[in-house]
């Protein structure tokens, strides 16, 4: 894969860390739980860990030789159905939620190197 090929699939990255960092600050705006809205903040936060990494392997490609695929899944989430997010949720669906949508990442990201190879 040649660099301009890798940036466009690390922007590719960037922007759906971007995109769930806006949608979990969203989702938590619109919880009424306190406890789930804090779940929901941290995730956004996290979101903007997961983009600076990816900004970090964009300007270093060696980076990326570094990571490694957990060698351990629970398949948790593919067995969890995604619930619709409404401010009254209890704190298992919110939960299911978010898990939910780091499972459609952690499969995008699966996608991305599968590409890289």
């Amino acid at each position: 894969m040649d660099k301009t090929q890798f940036e466009h699939l690390i922007d590719i990255g960037i922007k759906r860390e971007e995109e769930a960092h806006s949608f979990y600050q969203f989702a938590g705006s619109r919880i009424n739980n306190r406890a789930i809205k804090k779940i929901f903040h941290e995730l956004a936060t996290e979101e903007l860990n997961h983009k600076e990494l990816l900004l970090q392997f964009k300007q270093n490609p060696a980076l990326h030789a570094r990571l490694q695929a957990p060698s351990v899944e629970y398949f948790l989430a593919e067995e969890t159905e995604l619930p619709k997010l409404h401010q009254d949720m209890k704190p298992a669906d919110a939960l299911a939620l978010a898990m939910k949508k780091e499972q459609q990442a952690v499969e995008f990201y699966k996608r991305l190197a599968s590409n890289m190879e």
